[in-house]
């Protein structure tokens, strides 16, 4: 069945994977079973930035997304369901 949504953001099934796969993420989702919640963040300036984790350091979104797609687990779960 093919889904009737002009853009495609705008599909529950693509948004559900964007959130499971930790494209569309944030820190207070941590523990739902079907979203990462694995992101970190910090304020600055009153402002909240995603942070890496291990520098502390904040990340752009560019940065942020480039460091999730090299995950291994990622990278085999873009293809599948």
């Amino acid at each position: 069945m093919k889904e009737a949504y002009e853009d495609t953001c705008c599909s529950p099934r693509v948004t559900a994977k964007a959130t499971r796969l930790g494209i569309l993420n944030v820190p207070h989702i941590k523990g739902n079973a079907h979203a990462q919640g694995s992101m970190r963040t910090r304020l600055v300036n009153g402002a909240v930035y995603c942070i890496d984790p291990v520098t502390r350091q904040v990340l752009s979104e560019q940065e942020r997304l480039e460091k999730l797609l090299r995950q291994p687990c990622l990278t085999t779960s873009i293809g599948g369901r």
